[in-house]
């Protein structure tokens, strides 16, 4: 099942955005009980609960780009990722698992937000991208996996794959 969260926010302290993405995480342990990874930053914090369905070794998230700019968590399951896998093979891009989430640092470098394109599955991805200071938040087409996501007072936001993660 998974589930993905975050907070995002220019006047709250790093250690507080890590603080409560850690309890909204911890809230959703129903959603993920055998996994679960954070990535703070000075102006965001996403993290996320994980249930070991594909790659049970090496699929802990969040998954980064080379430069760790770039940090990812996601929900769901990415069917074409062995076709993806296939592309940064070409271009002889080590993808640090074979998880199906774990292509997505690489295609999110190469075709920015286009890379949404080429997905075929059901998901729900966070990416964070330092070197912008810009959150996107993705959900596959039919809306398969839940995101909901609240504005806080101080001009940030909250998200999480569970509704009351964000109240």
């Amino acid at each position: 099942m998974c589930g993905i969260a975050g907070v995002v926010s220019n006047n709250m302290r790093a250690e507080s955005m890590l603080e409560h993405t850690k309890k909204i995480c911890n809230g959703m342990i129903h959603r993920g009980p055998d996994d679960e990874g954070l990535a703070g930053f000075n102006h965001a914090c996403i993290g996320m609960r994980r249930l070991s369905i594909i790659d049970l070794s090496t699929g802990h998230q969040p998954f980064y780009d080379r430069t760790g700019q770039i940090a990812i968590v996601g929900n769901g399951e990415i069917y074409n990722y062995k076709e993806l896998y296939e592309i940064a093979e070409n271009e002889n891009e080590p993808i640090s698992s074979s998880s199906d989430i774990a292509i997505i640092p690489f295609l999110y470098k190469k075709y920015s937000l286009d890379f949404v394109k080429l997905l075929r599955g059901m998901y729900a991805i966070a990416i964070w991208d330092n070197s912008k200071q810009e959150l996107h938040l993705i959900r596959d087409r039919l809306g398969k996996k839940p995101l909901f996501y609240a504005l806080l007072n101080d001009g940030g936001m909250v998200f999480g794959s569970d509704r009351k993660s964000v109240v």
